[in-house]
């Protein structure tokens, strides 16, 4: 056997082997063994198939377990050899196996690059400041007063855009099959959320009326495009209704627990400033770990690339999929998805080898209370107990959870050295 190692760059590693020709022989005779013993061919009683019919029956199966079974054989001799530690699992390819016996193949792999830290102590960024301004909290107010509002018997007309309906309305969709009723159900007419063709219907519409309409929805904005959806309503109109909103006045503050109006416009500006300081916090946060990334001057193993890649596009569909988007219905163009992945894939990668190389040469390690804080975020956003959470991690979880501690600590101490100017 014979095995040379090569470099693309510093990071990507091949080793070309040239494989005897008796261990070539010897594995393949092995694999068709294991074959035969289970291989069912009409002439053959089970187990009793000779080798000679199982090699050119099952050729391609035999030839590439024996491949395999040799790379995982001599693979891990020559890694050891050469002091390397792959980091996501190698991939086989040249492969050349000869008529007369011969294999040849190579296998390429990446491996951690060796990082040369920046000077991450006092990196300067710039950030927007932003205060509550009265128009911030004229908005948050007014959405609370949406909240509380109530709706009244319209004048005696019919409905105009703006208004809600209080229906009793049957929905067939025809797409699933599925039916459904619903009674004294409030429909705003004109929301952007209603098919259009309902919003057309209602305008217009007179209490003690019924309605049927048909709902189309097309696989573009063109109308002549291919139809993917037809939803059909019954309506019949109880009442006709418009909100009424509480004026800004002591007696609205009271019915939300607050002595008079001021102290609610207080409270208001106080969460609209925490809610400012956190995103204030997170843009600085973000800032230093972009000017962090672009300082590294390391080669980054793209296998990590990939698998980051692979992780944002799942995330991307599962993320469409609870929004109640039906992924074989939507025509996605997923290879464009995916590039649009890899600038940010690339930057966490960079930054994960980086945090990993600063935790090390500053003896950063997360402790016991840290790993219980990183538990307490996940069960407020599952909103359950943290010793529901911790009951159900496992070793490769808590050890996943450790490393985000980590992180959590190195990014801290990065971020509290800092220089952050305000605009």
């Amino acid at each position: 056997m014979k095995a040379e190692l090569t470099s693309e760059n510093s990071v990507r590693k091949a080793i070309d082997f040239d494989i005897d020709k008796e261990v070539v022989t010897k594995e393949i005779d092995k694999r068709a063994k294991d074959i035969a013993k289970r291989a069912q061919i009409p002439g053959f009683r089970p187990g009793k198939v000779p080798l000679t019919v199982v090699k050119r029956q099952f050729k391609e199966d035999v030839e590439r377990d024996a491949v395999e079974a040799i790379a995982n054989q001599f693979l891990p001799k020559e890694l050891e050899t050469h002091n390397l530690r792959p980091v996501a699992s190698p991939k086989l390819d040249k492969v050349e196996l000869g008529p007369e016996g011969s294999l040849k193949f190579r296998v390429t792999f990446d491996i951690l690059p060796e990082v040369r830290i920046p000077a991450f102590r006092g990196i300067e960024v710039s950030v927007k400041k932003e205060t509550a301004t009265q128009a911030m909290l004229d908005t948050e107010i007014d959405r609370l007063r949406d909240a509380s509002a109530r709706f009244e018997p319209a004048p005696d007309r019919a409905a105009q855009k703006g208004d809600f309906v209080e229906v009793d309305i049957e929905i067939t969709d025809h797409s699933t099959g599925e039916a459904r009723k619903r009674e004294e159900t409030l429909i705003e007419v004109g929301h952007s959320g209603n098919h259009e063709e309902l919003n057309e219907a209602l305008v217009g519409i007179n209490v003690g009326d019924a309605k049927d309409v048909r709902a189309v929805e097309h696989e573009n904005e063109d109308k002549n495009s291919p139809i993917v959806r037809t939803v059909d309503y019954h309506v019949v109109v109880r009442a006709i209704k418009v909100k009424a909103l509480p004026a800004k006045d002591d007696e609205f503050a009271k019915d939300l627990n607050f002595d008079n109006f001021a102290a609610l416009e207080t409270s208001v500006r106080e969460r609209i400033e925490r809610a400012l300081k956190h995103n204030e916090d997170v843009a600085v946060e973000d800032a230093v770990l972009n000017k962090l990334a672009d300082m590294a001057t390391f080669d980054i193993p793209q296998s990590l690339v990939e698998e980051q890649v692979e992780a944002r596009t799942r995330r991307f569909a599962e993320n469409l999929q609870q929004q109640g988007i039906d992924l074989q219905k939507v025509k996605l163009d997923w290879e464009k998805i995916a590039a649009e992945q890899k600038d940010g894939a690339e930057k966490q990668v960079k930054l994960e080898i980086l945090l990993d190389a600063i935790g090390k040469a500053e003896k950063i390690e997360a402790t016991e209370a840290d790993v219980q804080d990183q538990i307490k975020r996940l069960a407020a956003r599952a909103r359950t107990s943290e010793q529901a959470i911790s009951g159900r991690l496992d070793a490769d979880q808590r050890a996943r959870l450790t490393a985000q501690a980590r992180d959590r600590r190195i990014i801290d101490m990065i971020r509290a050295a800092a220089r952050v100017n305000f605009e």
